[in-house]
């Protein structure tokens, strides 16, 4: 596996899995959040966003973790495996203000992290109508490409530590 698309909800895990895919593949890992956020006050364009993503897309090697739900299908064609992070609201809601609040006390190192530290009514509300929205288009996708893909949908530790063990082989 060469091409690795990470996606699901904010707060399922998908930086983090990316990061320990990277250690155990020695893939390049691509986050999104990083080019969805210029600065804290300014959004990238989504011409500029759809070009840096095919550009991602195009490459020989890569693990893409984000969701950017408008050129996700693009990523699908591209990726040989999917991972759909699937776990329950209360889980994302958990990790998300969590890192939220972490990120606002500690203030990362990472200075080039430009997305809001803040937790907002519009984070918390994405973050909640996830399953009624991008979950539906998701499982679309899966349906769509489940004969030319391999998908894996993680939704507990279970799941996630057989997926880590599939990667080690």
């Amino acid at each position: 596996m060469k091409k690795i698309a990470i996606i699901g909800n904010s707060g399922s895990g998908k930086t983090t899995l990316s990061c320990k895919l990277h250690d155990l593949l020695k893939i390049p890992v691509i986050h999104l959040d990083l080019y969805c956020w210029k600065s804290k006050k300014n959004n990238i364009t989504f011409q500029d966003y759809q070009k840096l993503h095919c550009q991602f897309c195009n490459q020989k090697k890569w693990i893409i973790e984000g969701m950017g739900i408008e050129v996700l299908e693009y990523r699908i064609q591209k990726a040989d495996s999917i991972i759909f992070l699937n776990y329950p609201i209360y889980v994302c809601l958990f990790r998300g203000i969590r890192r939220k609040i972490k990120n606002f006390i500690i203030r990362q190192k990472d200075k080039t992290r430009a997305c809001p530290d803040t937790i907002s009514f519009k984070y918390l509300k994405q973050l909640w109508i996830f399953n009624k929205n991008e979950k539906i288009i998701i499982e679309n996708l899966i349906k769509k490409y489940k004969d030319q893909k391999q998908f894996f949908i993680i939704k507990n530790q279970r799941n996630l530590t057989n997926l880590l063990n599939v990667f080690l082989q």
